[in-house]
């Protein structure tokens, strides 16, 4: 063997483990890119859910709405929900107790003769304070820990809706069940 041949050779097997390196940093590279602006289509994902969100919230309290408008702006929370991942156990719950909200107030607001001053008993204004604030913990939590106490905290509010004692409520909640999916 030759002096060149030796010299080719070691360049040949010092640049395939180079090649491998850079080839290696390339594909780190790509996946720490993909990663990092995922991350941030998440996060505006998630800000568009709040939003959503907020409207919703707003929206329920509203008596003088017929109900059409709760329906769409919920309808733009449940695809703002979908796009951000967000798991459709909680998000379905918290939209049914919503539309069961708004339907409750205005059976009050009919029984009264009033749109100023109707409201929930405590225990069901517990109840649909509980399912918003869950809604907002979901909304802002991170995906794999949410998975940690996400199906107890499910369970705690399925618990509170059967030791429910609001008959007009229930059914409005029932109701609320045909509509949403």
């Amino acid at each position: 063997m030759s002096a060149a041949s030796v010299k080719g050779m070691l360049d040949f097997a010092t640049a395939i483990p180079l090649l491998t390196s850079i080839l290696t940093a390339v594909g780190a590279g790509s996946l720490i890119t993909s990663w990092a602006s995922g991350a941030k289509d998440r996060r505006s994902a998630r800000a568009g859910a709040l939003e959503a969100f907020a409207a919703v919230e707003a929206a329920r309290w509203n008596v003088e709405d017929p109900g059409l408008e709760l329906q769409s702006i919920v309808r733009k929370f449940e695809t703002a929900a979908l796009i951000a991942r967000l798991p459709r156990q909680a998000v379905g719950r918290y939209v049914r107790l919503a539309l069961a909200c708004l339907y409750a107030l205005h059976d009050e607001a009919e029984r009264t003769g009033q749109t100023e001053w109707v409201g929930l008993n405590s225990d069901t204004a517990d109840l649909v304070g509980d399912a918003a604030g869950l809604m907002s913990d979901v909304i802002w939590s991170n995906s794999l820990l949410r998975g940690l106490w996400l199906p107890q905290q499910i369970r705690t509010l399925d618990a509170e809706l059967d030791a429910l004692d609001d008959p007009g409520f229930l059914n409005h909640y029932r109701r609320a069940r045909t509509i949403t999916r």
